[in-house]
């Protein structure tokens, strides 16, 4: 459904294979209140599955609307599909970020160490608008109807995110 496509602008996507502490996502939080357009600060490594940083050096195209997104921990990489070159990279929260329009989607495959049993997931996120009842902004359920194991992550049409964490179709 296209309608559930992410518009918007997302910087720093990292997962975590543990649950993080207050004082920790707080550190995170922080790592960019300083820096706008910069270099990344120290961040908290401890269980860092995988982290995708859309900098400039992380990120090689295959043609304007194609190419690779490369996990700078556990060799997790994407795959872009419509992502423009000419359109994509802009100012991020920490260098670099990716405003993702229409059908334009990270494909990161379905590595069973991205769906930890504990996890945490961070990244900055800037909504756009949208039609639909909710968009997307990662999902790793790997069927139209949600009924693989998985977790979806999204922003609802009343601006809430909503998480869902599916196992054997049920979550």
């Amino acid at each position: 459904d296209s309608s559930n496509y992410f518009n918007g602008v997302i910087d720093e996507v990292r997962i975590y294979g543990r649950a993080l502490s207050v004082s920790e996502i707080k550190g995170l939080y922080g790592t960019g209140s300083v820096i706008v357009g910069g270099a990344e600060k120290t961040a908290v490594k401890s269980g860092l599955v995988a982290h995708w940083t859309f900098n400039g050096n992380d990120v090689v195209w295959s043609s304007g609307t194609a190419g690779t997104v490369y996990d700078r921990v556990g060799g997790y990489n994407g795959t872009m599909g419509n992502v423009t070159q000419a359109g994509s990279p802009v100012p991020g929260k920490l260098g670099q970020a990716f405003h993702f329009r229409s059908s334009a989607y990270v494909d990161l495959g379905s590595s069973s160490a991205l769906n930890p049993s504990n996890v945490t997931i961070s990244a900055w996120v800037k909504p756009g608008d949208f039609s639909g009842n909710y968009t997307y902004i990662y999902s790793n359920a790997r069927d139209c109807c949600d009924n693989e194991d998985g977790i979806n992550v999204r922003i609802k049409s009343n601006n809430k995110v909503n998480t869902q964490i599916w196992n054997s179709g049920t979550f």
